[in-house]
């Protein structure tokens, strides 16, 4: 089959929806925002000494692009308005944000809680946002709406 031949195959594969952004894994989602860390780069970047004080909150994404927060379902008024509780803590080192996500949720509802998530606590210049898989060196935070 010469390349001209194989064109349209690979063109109707293509919009034929064999890599639907919808449906990207976390893997394949983009690519982590500056000032969104690693839990091995926010443990570097703080010592223990520090980090025994601080105050640990959780926003969940699911598939369906629900949110939790600390692990009680909220919509996004809700999300926000715990947000600017958060960023409004003094001094505002005193706590941190960890987002995680479902493998299925869609990656514009991952970029849109980024956004709300940055906007609210300037995660590049705070350094106190922690994305990835659940870090398994800080205790859980309480289940329930306090930020």
């Amino acid at each position: 089959m010469t390349i001209a031949a194989r064109t349209p195959l690979v063109l109707l594969l293509v919009l034929g929806g064999c890599a639907r952004p919808d449906s990207l894994s976390v893997s394949e989602c983009a690519a982590r925002p500056p000032g969104f860390l690693t839990q091995g780069e926010f443990l570097a970047a703080h010592p223990a000494s520090f980090r025994a004080d601080l105050v640990s909150n959780s926003l969940r994404l699911d598939a369906a692009g629900g949110l939790a927060w600390n692990g009680a379902r909220v919509s996004g008024a809700e999300a926000e308005a715990l947000l600017r509780q958060v960023a409004a803590q003094d001094p505002p080192t005193s706590s941190y944000l960890h987002f995680t996500w479902d493998r299925k949720a869609p990656c514009a509802n991952v970029a849109g809680a980024r956004t709300m998530i940055d906007r609210h606590l300037a995660c590049a210049a705070s350094g106190r946002c922690i994305e990835g898989p659940a870090p398994r060196l800080f205790p859980p935070p309480p289940t329930g709406r306090r930020p």
